[in-house]
């Protein structure tokens, strides 16, 4: 990603968002799936801040809630018609 690169200063905003535009892009992934590496991704950043485990990480260097994919609205559940007849109960 960085050749050449030190240490964990030269993370920035600018290299997380074309990552996660690459993961869109590389073709067909899970919304769940892509929810879970940018979770993990964002995890690992916020600990190696919290933590101090990569020297020189910049505040910039974050992922925020907004870039995790929303998940999809889920599709109406069919419902047999004795179990409507059941709800309704005798007319």
């Amino acid at each position: 990603m960085c050749p050449g690169a030190v240490d964990a200063s030269v993370i920035t905003r600018g290299h997380l968002e074309p990552y996660l535009s690459h993961l869109l892009a590389t073709g067909p992934v899970a919304n769940t799936r892509l929810g879970y590496l940018t979770s993990l991704l964002r995890g690992f950043l916020e600990t190696a801040r919290r933590r101090r485990l990569l020297e020189g990480l910049p505040a910039e260097a974050t992922l925020y809630t907004d870039d995790l994919p929303r998940r999809p609205k889920g599709l109406p559940r069919f419902v047999p018609e004795c179990e409507c007849q059941a709800k309704r109960g005798p007319l």
